[in-house]
Formats: structure tokens, sequence, C-alpha cells
């Protein structure tokens, strides 16, 4: 039945990307969109639609079961902590972190709204200076503490 089903949408952006072009160069930065990119396939069921759409900015397209919709928020928040772990490039380790923001498809949506509303949700968690941070429907998720998330994402630039 199609009324039992839920389209979300996470908007990506990267935090501390440009830093790393800018301090170990352009391969390095290919390198590490390429493991965030294998990170969020490992983090997301195949039927989820996951793609790049600018330098540094990726699109989650999640199909919902409405009994499991209430998950959404803390399935993103897991793979966001998954996907952004530390990254070693050339001996160097890079502390690459994102904006998420994360929206359900509304009945008089638009493909532009629908797009427009989760980028709108990404800039709340960008205002955050949070490395890692997602905005679900509105609001700010807690972050959980991890390994390397005391280094200030800030020192090295924001994209």
């Amino acid at each position: 039945m199609l009324n039992d089903r839920k389209l979300a949408l996470a908007f990506i952006d990267l935090n501390g990307f440009k830093a790393v072009n800018d301090t170990l160069g352009h391969a390095a930065g290919d390198e590490v969109l390429r493991t965030i990119a294998s990170r969020l396939r490992e983090s997301f069921r195949a039927t989820d639609f996951i793609a790049r759409i600018g330098g540094d900015e990726f699109v989650v397209l999640l199909d919902i079961d409405l009994k499991l919709a209430a998950d959404v928020q803390q399935n993103v928040q897991d793979a966001m902590e998954r996907v952004f772990k530390p990254i070693a490039i050339e001996g160097k380790v890079t502390y690459t972190g994102a904006a998420v923001g994360v929206t359900f498809l509304q009945p008089d949506d638009t493909v532009a709204s629908f797009i427009r509303r989760a980028d709108e949700y990404m800039y709340i968690a960008k205002a955050s200076e949070q490395r890692v941070v997602v905005v679900c429907f509105g609001q700010i998720l807690e972050t959980a503490a991890s390994p390397g998330d005391s280094v200030e994402w800030g020192r090295l630039g924001r994209s």
C-alpha cells in the first residue's frame, strides 16, 4: 500500500572540507570525498538513494515505512557518527564533519520545496558551528561525543 510509506531527505554539507583541499591538496580532498561516499553507502540501505550534488554536498533520499518513521532521526544521527569518523590522509588525520538537514516530503511539496526545506534545516545545523550536527524536522539533535570531536573544526576553516 502506498500510504504506509513516507520519503525523507537528508541534505549533507561537509564542514572542514575546504581546509583539507587548502592544506593537503585536491588529491587529498578527492580521497576524503571518496571515503565519505563509501561510508555513506555502508551506512544506509541499498534502497536509499545517495548522490553527491555539489563540491562538498550530498543528499540521501530515504523511503520510510510509516511504522518506523519515529526512528528516522536516530538512524540518520547514527549514520552520521559512522560516516564522519576521522580520516587518515597522507599520514595526517582529517576531522571533516557535516551539517545535515532532514525533512519529510509533505503532500503539497514540489521537488524544489522539498529540497529547499532540507537545505534550510542544513543551514540551521551549519550555524551551530559543531563538527557534526543533524537538524531533523527543524530541531538540532544532540551528538554523541567520540574521539576527535574535541578538535575544533573551525581551526581548519569552514567550507
